[in-house]
């Protein structure tokens, strides 16, 4: 999964500025986490680690803190993930973590948010459309938003 326009492949080939080196590719990501999914337990009686418990909802794992939130939304937005294919779990959480994250973002005030986080929820939103999500009502709601930060920035 990704977005083709982050990196075309022609880029990636380049002879002269090109990320291949000895045809191998070398990855460094920054990650900022929006929430942790589960924490590691490790237990001096076994010697395997296990995750805390998540929950499913509508065929995506999440923690129980989740599950309400996530329930909301597919009673509201029943169609939202009927063309989202992804098999892989990893993937299916991401998008579940984007999603509620956004969704408690629009719920907040337009003192606490600034227009740079209305941009980066932006290119997050552009993620979930791009894997086949149908948010067409929280991009309403988040170009709601940003019209009024920069309305409040105008002022």
């Amino acid at each position: 999964m990704g977005l083709s326009g982050m990196l075309p492949f022609a880029k990636l080939h380049d002879k002269d500025g090109g990320f291949l080196v000895n045809d191998e590719l070398k990855i460094v990501a920054e990650i900022e986490a929006l929430e942790v999914i589960g924490t590691l337990v490790e237990s001096k009686e076994k010697t395997s680690s296990s995750v805390k418990e998540s929950m499913d909802v509508n065929g995506f794992q999440v923690l129980p803190s989740q599950a309400e939130a996530l329930r909301g939304i597919f009673e509201s937005h029943p169609d939202i993930a009927v063309e989202f294919r992804a098999k892989n779990q990893n993937p299916r959480t991401a998008c579940m973590n984007f999603l509620l994250s956004l969704s408690d973002m629009l719920t907040k005030s337009l003192q606490e948010l600034s227009y740079e986080d209305l941009v980066e929820a932006g290119i997050a939103l552009a993620y979930l459309k791009n894997a086949g999500f149908k948010v067409d009502w929280l991009e309403k709601s988040l170009n709601k938003f940003k019209k009024n930060i920069r309305r409040r920035g105008s002022q």
